[in-house]
């Protein structure tokens, strides 16, 4: 039989938002399941996350109708109600999108109703707990490095978003090459549409742009207020994002919906990342897709599709000099800028979520043939 007669029976997991301020898990997640569902016969199931909003009696058995129309269902469900829904939908492939930590549930299924489970890494929990998140307890770092050694060891398939959180991801765990999948995640068609958009004319000063939260150590804001410091006043600088501390001389915005996002960018023209740890960073690549140049650090996943001076910027966290010299560099060579801008925003074809999601689909037709 042709596996690709028929339509593929998927529960997509994650965290669903009808809002277009969006953090990078909760967009891939809305992406690939908007690409798919049309292409699949899938279900999107969340959990009833928000302990002050939600019972335990709807934690366990609860059940809400978020969409159901067409393609499309979207179910917030209580732990029992997941259970049995799977088992009467009966799915080939159950897809995690982002770490949570109702999913084991799926696990507890697996041998029983012979699916298979696969799983997109947007983190590296075990890692970002260690490193940079302070006041959690000791119960929920276990508790999760409990989950996700289980998902790590039990899922058939693991999507990485780079090689540098395969690195990390093999100090927590033992992850065998054959489950290991490398994939991108995609970008929307109106960061192309601001390319087309653009218009380049001379600056007194260049308009450079970083998204940040000061909460997340991982994104480095402490690191780029320090780096720019001798140089603030040769660019106007602008920071989007929540819990920032405001310095002079420095443009500040709230997270942004995607369209107003791309809308911003149409008068940008760099974007840093300062990161100590990013497995992709699609705003990075939204910028790049609309012709600003990025300056990343090596450690921020995309930075492994620049190349050094031809369509942006490479350094190291931490090396302050070096983004330095990348941003007076910019500044002071105008057909520089045009170049890698033009570059930058040619990517878009390889990166559009609906070529990032065939490749999803194919690999899904590929786990069940196994």
């Amino acid at each position: 039989m042709n596996l690709k007669s028929e339509k593929i029976k998927i529960i997509f997991a994650g965290r669903y938002n009808f809002n277009e301020i969006l953090s990078g898990p909760e967009k891939v997640a809305k992406r690939i399941y908007t690409c798919l569902n049309n292409k699949t016969d899938s279900v999107f199931i969340e959990y009833f996350f928000d302990g002050s909003r939600y019972s335990i009696w709807q934690k366990l058995f609860g059940k809400e109708i978020i969409i159901e129309y067409d393609y499309n269902r979207i179910f917030r469900l209580g732990i029992f109600r997941i259970l049995l829904l799977t088992i009467k939908f009966k799915p080939r492939i159950i897809h995690i999108l982002s770490f949570e930590r109702f999913t084991f549930i799926f696990f507890l299924l697996k041998f029983i109703l012979n699916y298979k489970i696969s799983y997109t890494i947007n983190g590296i929990v075990a890692f970002e707990n260690s490193k940079f998140r302070r006041n959690i307890s000791l119960y929920l770092k276990m508790k999760d490095k409990i989950i996700e050694w289980g998902i790590m060891k039990f899922s058939n398939k693991l999507f990485f978003l780079s090689e540098h959180s395969i690195y990390i991801a093999r100090k927590y765990y033992n992850i065998l090459n054959k489950k290991i999948i490398l994939i991108a995640n995609g970008v929307d068609k109106i960061f192309n549409q601001v390319f087309i958009e653009r218009k380049y004319t001379e600056k007194s000063k260049l308009n450079v742009v970083l998204v940040a939260d000061s909460t997340r150590a991982e994104k480095g804001i402490d690191f780029i207020l320090k780096a720019i410091q001798p140089i603030k006043n040769d660019f106007i600088f602008s920071i989007i994002g929540e819990n920032l501390i405001t310095y002079d001389q420095i443009k500040y915005y709230t997270k942004m919906t995607t369209d107003e996002f791309a809308r911003f960018l149409l008068d940008q023209d760099i974007f840093i990342s300062s990161s100590y740890f990013d497995t992709f960073s699609i705003t990075s690549l939204e910028a790049m897709v609309a012709g600003v140049i990025p300056i990343l650090t090596k450690e921020t996943g995309i930075s492994g599709y620049i190349v050094q001076s031809e369509n942006g910027f490479v350094y190291s966290y931490g090396d302050d000099e070096s983004l330095q010299k990348h941003l007076l560099k910019l500044k002071n060579d105008p057909q520089l800028r045009y170049k890698l801008s033009q570059n930058a925003a040619s990517i878009f074809h390889q990166f559009r979520w609906e070529k990032i999601s065939k490749v999803y689909l194919e690999k899904f037709y590929g786990m069940i043939s196994e």
